[in-house]
């Protein structure tokens, strides 16, 4: 009878080994004694448990056994535990059960340490019978099998793999977790690496376990083992844990490979033991802390560009597009491997090229399972579709606690910039509002929570940013984001979007024009308005897409400003009368864009035009109408025509005392621009004695060592410096310039000065003093504020025109071409700055 077939006792586990005949362990002479040797020892552990039970007689334990439903003589046990014979492991069992119900000890016995005990016996045996060196090559011998083995079904190598785990080359052992997000490839280059090291004879023994479970880790260690040793425990959790005392042991080379694990629990007490001559590999989308204490971890991104082309060439018919073109699709997809393979498959069976497929990418009416192959046709034996591998990362990340959080944030993401966004931005109270719990502070937690919940199933990157400092850069996959959004129902992409329009609108309140986070936070909105835009025009013009056409004219794209600015308008015309509040806001924003890329007249005309239309319908005092007349006036006088400038700013002075007073701000700005023009039509006394009665004022208001006095001051003497007294406006910016420089030497008010102070100094014969100067100034804008900032641009066109005017032309040329090429590449060629340059080369 089999073990299968066997009386089973009632009730518990039971031991489950195959049979050990006698004849295979059976020999002469000094075999014949090991035999008895490990038998006797195996009877001599029977004997001293059934000791330990009471010490029952042969007979009281074989009525034992016929109470629990088993059928054992007396005389078998006698042999038995006399170490005579060998048991079968049912009968062991039998004894061992007997022995627990006569000593009257409740629940089960620890079959577990029988199980192991009979491992022990089972495999000296062998080994005696055939004199291997190991116990696996015995077993092996015995069922007719050869090394190497694989155990486990290694998944084949992938058409046109690309080799990336350059951490695990010439390794053979130690214990790395490959982590990545799903679909970079983790599995197939964990395979290529088994496959590597077999083909060249490296690796006696690959396991290849799913480990998307506990169970599943179990059973496919327990099943190694049984294969390795011929052992069959009933308990799978015993035999994984003698496959990895096996392992331990062996001098064999092995690779474990646990594939994508999906929770560190399913490992704990699992993960083989440290060996010299064995390596364990797991590839995972997670990267939780916990998993440091496990191995090495090895970063498995998305292909490289090189990559990335080189495997749609070999996969893509060779009329499907030039390189260039298998380049632009593969970033389209975000160069993730899992979709250049499904979408290389779905192309070659409609025989698309790289431009017809392109086009239906774009379209977003199609959703990501319209453009990948049928479940039936999926290339590489992956066993869901691109859409579906997505989702499923983000379903582990949004059970985790808070469940529900991760999701949340993945959505908001997913109509930002997946190049990078500020995490300032997540902490508004817009964003914190989408979370699902009711409480604020509760919300503001999930979202942290739900931040790193991403980053754990490696959704989400979360890099530091020198250039900015005061936030962290979040970063997500451009499918993760496409995938989330086509999952959001309308309702919710509109609460998504406008929400998401709040929290920059509100991380745009602090910083500087042109820096770091000015430009993340524009790029942030300029991609929500491609992707949202009805959300942003409904019910009206959200404002953040004014202030990110301001960031943009303020960084010194003054024409890209007026180009957004002019879209703004036509969708407000076409939304609203011509005459309402929100027409008359976007045509000033965009006359006053047009002023300041350098197209004064078409200003002028827009200024005027709006202020007709607005003499309609505002009362004639009203500050906007004063305003925009002011505003006319100024660019008329900009474009040419410097006599009627200054004419209607005298006029609009003296209606602005009248209506407002003559220290109301507007009223003071009204003033100042008067006295410019005055400068500029030659009268430099007119223009002093305007700012000169500003100097008073502020110094009688604040005192006179204020800051403001001090630049009241320097405006003032920048008059009697064109009427000559050239050492008067260097005294009084200079002072300015040393005030703030002690103040806060990286304010931009504080490099105005200086900027100013360096343009008389020049003016005043010292061009070399100057141009010294300027170079300082330069260098410190440039740490403070980056490159490409209109303020280094101002200080570049500076720091030419006084290098040629001291004589230094071939380097003040030098620099002019190299200022056109910075400028045509950030501004484009027609920028401000760029027809600054041929003036400050004139002799």
């Amino acid at each position: 009878m089999d073990p299968e077939s066997a009386p089973r006792p009632r009730g518990g586990d039971t031991l489950r080994h195959g049979r050990i005949e006698r004849g295979h362990a059976m020999a002469s002479g000094e075999q014949g004694e090991q035999v008895d040797e490990i038998q006797l020892w195996f009877a001599r552990q029977l004997r001293d448990f059934v000791a330990g039970a009471g010490d029952p007689s042969y007979r009281q334990l074989a009525r034992e056994i016929e109470r629990l439903g088993a059928s054992l003589s007396k005389s078998t046990i006698e042999r038995i535990l006399n170490g005579r014979t060998h048991p079968k492991p049912e009968v062991v069992e039998q004894i061992v059960r007997a022995a627990h119900a006569y000593a009257g000890r409740p629940d089960e016995p620890d079959l577990g340490v029988w199980e192991r005990h009979y491992d022990r016996l089972r495999e000296r045996l062998i080994v005696i019978g055939h004199g291997s060196r190991t116990v696996a090559n015995a077993v092996a011998d015995e069922q007719g099998r050869i090394w190497p083995r694989r155990l486990g079904s290694i998944p084949g190598a992938v058409e046109a793999f690309q080799e990336r785990l350059d951490l695990l080359a010439g390794r053979v052992a130690g214990s790395f977790v490959l982590t990545g997000t799903g679909g970079v490839g983790k599995t197939q280059a964990a395979a290529e690496y088994v496959h590597g090291r077999l083909a060249t004879g490296d690796l006696d023994l690959a396991i290849w376990i799913s480990a998307g479970a506990r169970d599943t880790i179990v059973s496919g260690m327990a099943a190694a083992a049984t294969d390795l040793t011929g052992a069959s425990y009933q308990d799978p959790e015993l035999m994984a844990h003698r496959l990895r005392t096996w392992l331990a042991g062996t001098r064999h080379r092995w690779c474990v490979v646990l594939d994508d694990l999906s929770d560190i629990f399913h490992v704990q007490g699992l993960w083989p033991l440290p060996s010299a001559r064995g390596i364990t590999l797991a590839t995972t989308r997670r990267q939780d802390a916990g998993l440091r204490g496990y191995g090495r971890r090895v970063e498995v991104g998305v292909f490289r560009h090189d990559q990335a082309v080189a495997f749609l060439r070999a996969r893509l018919p060779a009329d499907a597009g030039s390189d260039d073109d298998l380049a632009a699709l593969a970033h389209d997809l975000g160069f993730l491997p899992l979709a250049l393979a499904q979408v290389s498959t779905y192309m070659c069976d409609r025989e698309l090229d790289c431009r017809t497929f392109r086009a239906r990418w774009a379209d977003t009416r199609r959703r990501l399972a319209d453009l990948v192959p049928e479940p039936s046709a999926l290339p590489d034996d992956y066993p869901v579709g691109l859409d579906a591998a997505l989702e499923l990362s983000v379903l582990e990340a949004d059970k985790l606690h808070p469940a529900g959080s991760a999701r949340s944030v993945l959505q908001i993401l997913s109509v930002l910039d997946p190049n990078g966004v500020p995490e300032s931005v997540l902490r508004t109270p817009a964003a914190t509002a989408l979370m699902p719990s009711g409480h604020e502070d509760l919300r503001r937690d999930a979202l942290r929570d739900g931040v790193r919940n991403l980053r754990r199933l490696n959704l989400l990157d979360i890099a530091a940013d020198d250039a900015t400092a005061a936030t962290r850069i979040l970063r997500v996959h451009v499918l993760h984001q496409r995938s989330t959004a086509e999952l959001m129902s309308a309702a919710r992409r509109y609460e998504v979007a406008q929400s998401a329009a709040q929290a920059l609108l509100d991380s745009w309140a602090t910083p500087a024009s042109g820096s770091a986070l000015d430009r993340m936070l524009r790029a942030n909105a300029f991609v929500l308005y491609r992707r949202e835009p009805e959300a942003l025009f409904t019910p009206e013009p959200h404002e953040v897409l004014f202030r990110m056409g301001r960031s943009l004219g303020e960084a010194g794209q003054a024409a890209a400003a007026v180009e957004h600015f002019q879209q703004i308008d036509a969708r407000v015309h076409d939304r609203t009368a011509g005459t309402s509040a929100l027409a008359f806001k976007s045509r000033g924003y965009l006359a006053w864009w047009l002023a300041q890329a350098g197209r004064h007249g078409e200003a002028a005309d827009a200024f005027e035009s709006l202020y007709a239309d607005q003499a309609e319908v505002l009362d004639p005092e009203d500050p906007d109408l004063l305003q925009t007349r002011q505003s006319a006036a100024v660019w008329r006088g900009h474009s040419g025509d410097l006599d009627v400038a200054r004419q209607q700013l005298e006029q609009l002075y003296l209606e602005r005392i009248r209506i407002q007073g003559p220290h109301h701000r507007d009223t003071i700005s009204n003033r100042n621009h008067l006295a410019n023009f005055r400068s500029y039509c030659g009268d430099f006394q007119g223009a002093w004695e305007l700012h000169d009665q500003a100097l008073r004022e502020t110094e009688a208001r604040v005192g006179p060592d204020h800051p403001d006095t001090l630049r009241a001051r320097a405006t003032a003497m920048r008059h009697r410096g064109e009427m000559g007294e050239i050492q008067r406006a260097v005294e009084a910016y200079r002072a300015l310039a040393e005030h703030l420089q002690g103040a806060s030497p990286e304010h931009p008010s504080t490099f105005s000065a200086r900027h100013q102070l360096h343009e008389w100094v020049a003016r005043g014969g010292q061009p070399d003093a100057a141009v010294a100067g300027m170079e300082r100034l330069l260098a410190d804008r440039l740490a403070a504020l980056g490159p490409e900032h209109p303020h280094i641009f101002d200080s570049r066109i500076l720091l030419i025109r006084w290098r040629n005017r001291s004589g230094d032309r071939e380097r003040a040329l030098a620099e002019a071409d190299a200022l056109r090429r910075d400028l045509e590449r950030t501004l484009g060629p027609d920028s401000v700055f760029a027809r600054a340059i041929p003036a400050a080369l004139e002799p």
